[in-house]
């Protein structure tokens, strides 16, 4: 890769990535990860998030599809403890969606197996901004310790072992807590061409902790 060092009032242009060595500023061409339309999990694959909610006002955005002839009970995300509220949406074979925050849990008939943004908030569970039912519950999240799965949900709260597989295709993954962007999680393939997750909020990557690879879209 070319280097070029330059002064911290210049403004580079093109894919570039902000770094310091020994106090000099320079900029590193390349750095930044080649996105791509979504990654799809063949049913071994998910990722720890590290994303932990302690907060009430706790939500979740997922841009995803479920394949037609996958597991009937796939977890797109969730927490699972059994000493805090759970957060989690399952998409089902039998075009139902499972929304739970906290205690409250509901399941929605879907129309079709199409691409859907899902989105659970204090407010009430939201299919493609439209809104599915209201939020009642008043449970907190302050004191939990778990952190999101994604792709699935973590066997008995260990972060090696994956339960309940999504098989299918994530094109984004939001968290947040109040009006504050904690996580933004976009597809994309690393220096290394490894199909994983890049945070635009934070610069850091989000690797596969199953077995075998995701499977990568087209690039964007």
């Amino acid at each position: 890769m070319d280097w070029s060092q330059v002064t911290a009032l210049t403004i580079p242009e093109g894919n570039v990535k902000q770094v310091s060595t020994n106090g000099v500023v320079l900029w590193k061409k390349g750095l930044l990860p080649r996105f791509v339309e979504y990654i799809e999990s063949t049913g071994t694959q998910f990722i720890n998030t590290g994303i932990i909610p302690n907060q009430d006002d706790v939500w979740v955005e997922v841009d995803c599809q479920k394949q037609v002839n996958a597991p009937a009970d796939g977890m797109v995300f969730a927490i699972i403890a059994s000493s805090s509220p759970r957060l989690n949406i399952n998409l089902y074979a039998s075009s139902q969606a499972y929304f739970r925050y906290g205690s409250l849990n509901k399941y929605i008939l879907l129309t079709n197996t199409d691409r859907h943004t899902y989105k659970m908030a204090p407010t009430g569970a939201y299919i493609d901004d439209t809104l599915t039912f209201s939020n009642t519950d008043t449970s907190s999240f302050v004191g939990n310790t778990e952190a999101i799965c994604l792709f699935g949900r973590f066997a008995n709260n260990r972060y090696n072992s994956m339960i309940y597989p999504f098989v299918g295709k994530i094109y984004s993954f939001k968290f947040g807590q109040g009006g504050t962007l904690i996580k933004d999680l976009r597809p994309c393939l690393d220096d290394n061409n490894v199909a994983c997750m890049y945070d635009m909020v934070t610069g850091k990557y989000f690797y596969n902790q199953g077995t075998g690879e995701f499977i990568a879209g087209a690039t964007v």
